[in-house]
């Protein structure tokens, strides 16, 4: 392998940032769907300082918003 991303992709099969995306998106699906705090607040617990981007990546993520999500499992 020529670089440390080409490596971990072939491990993988995704990019480092995908990876982390994948983490953190899978930390916010258990306090979205068992708690009642606020989507700010389990953007921030999974790593995001701006609960806009969250919000953008995981309704792109699961084809809904953290909000309709949420109404959906609970």
């Amino acid at each position: 392998m020529r670089t440390l991303t080409g490596a971990f992709v072939a491990a993988t099969g995704v990019t480092p940032l995908q990876y982390q995306q994948d983490l953190r998106m899978g930390h916010a699906e258990l306090p979205l769907a068992t708690t009642d705090r606020a989507v700010e607040q389990v953007a921030r617990d999974c790593g995001y300082a701006d609960p806009r981007h969250f919000r953008r990546l995981f309704t792109h993520r699961y084809g809904v918003s953290p909000r309709a999500f949420r109404a959906a499992v609970a």
